[in-house]
């Protein structure tokens, strides 16, 4: 008795390129079940338009050096070129001051924080673990916003660095 797979033909996957996983080919089996009409009709179906590769690299994008008086709330832009998501963010030192909050991070107008509550500064630190972002992707033109409060009792100069990925690089 022998055993034969029925399955796909070929199967195309994630390489060093961002895009779907596509599957090519037709169970043959099923269409010897099936009319003519009926495995043209099922053909059309699994038919799937062919996204040519994009090539994905890890990036940086720079925030911007912003003076914040104590008591103020400040948001800073970071304007991107190419569509990016921001992956991990890392304050400087002078950023993550006691006092200096975090409240949002939003691409675009949509906020990437799953709470209202205001975030420490001292969370992102360059050693830090579990600060992943894994948010939405920036659109050119749009950027990533963030919105920062400082409550230490001094002018807080404020800056730091996205990382993540950039899509055409």
């Amino acid at each position: 008795m022998s055993t034969e797979l029925i399955g796909y033909d070929e199967i195309v996957g994630y390489d060093e390129y961002l895009g779907e996983d596509e599957l090519l080919g037709a169970e043959d089996a099923l269409d010897e079940l099936l009319s003519g009409d009926e495995v043209g009709a099922r053909r059309r179906r699994m038919v799937r338009r062919r996204r040519a590769p994009q090539k994905v690299g890890i990036l940086c994008a720079g925030v911007p050096v912003t003076s914040i008086a104590d008591g103020a709330t400040q948001e800073i832009t970071v304007p991107v070129a190419d569509p990016f998501r921001p992956d991990t963010l890392v304050l400087s030192a002078a950023s993550r001051a006691a006092g200096v909050s975090i409240l949002d991070i939003k691409v675009g107008t949509v906020s990437q924080n799953v709470s209202s509550g205001p975030i420490p500064a001292e969370v992102f630190s360059p050693d830090a673990r579990w600060t992943r972002l894994n948010g939405s992707t920036a659109q050119p033109g749009v950027g990533v916003t963030i919105s920062v409060r400082n409550t230490s009792g001094s002018a807080v100069s404020f800056s730091g660095v996205f990382y993540g990925r950039a899509i055409g690089k």
